[in-house]
């Protein structure tokens, strides 16, 4: 996915964009088939991330008994195209960080990040194919600084999630560093 840096998602135990997306069109698809538009126009969905695992919580909330960690929430609407349940798994995503950074720890790792900007100009792209190996790092000043980096399944994790874009790997990579705020 690397849409989230490495560190953040383990941090965090956020979910690969394409897993949470499916849970996401699972519930959809749950909903259509079992509720008329009428009866249900849309669902509860809520994604929870605690001691590196995330878990998705469907339906009423007074259900949930589980309060720890940070927690992101979206209605689905049943029979939800898949495009707008990865759209829906972004902004859950994007919720979870924003709770995160919200607390004493998120905003001392923000603090971290946020001191180690570099300018786009700076910023370069190395990639390595080879057989059954792959390499993509995005790096500023020298290639020893690096910002982002993917390899091997993780490369083509982030080319499905959308993320990298085979043949454009440095616009896309700078823009996604800038999207995460690592790159100004």
């Amino acid at each position: 996915m690397e849409r989230v840096s490495k560190k953040l998602r383990e941090t965090l135990g956020l979910p690969r964009i394409a897993d949470l997306a499916a849970e996401i069109k699972d519930y959809a698809d749950y909903l259509r088939d079992n509720y008329s538009a009428e009866d249900e126009p849309c669902g509860d969905f809520r994604l929870q991330c605690h001691d590196g695992w995330w878990t998705p919580h469907r339906g009423d909330s007074s259900y949930d008994q589980d309060h720890r960690g940070y927690w992101g929430a979206a209605c689905v609407s049943p029979g939800q195209p898949l495009h707008s349940c990865l759209k829906t798994a972004w902004e859950l995503i994007d919720e979870v960080i924003e709770d995160f950074a919200q607390t004493s720890e998120g905003k001392e790792f923000f603090k971290e990040v946020e001191s180690k900007k570099y300018p786009e100009h700076l910023c370069d792209v190395a990639t390595w194919f080879e057989r059954d190996r792959q390499h993509v790092h995005l790096f500023c000043g020298d290639e020893n600084t690096t910002i982002l980096e993917w390899w091997d399944g993780a490369v083509t994790e982030a080319v499905e999630d959308g993320i990298l874009k085979p043949g454009y790997y440095k616009s896309s990579a700078i823009a996604y560093a800038k999207h995460l705020g690592l790159i100004v």
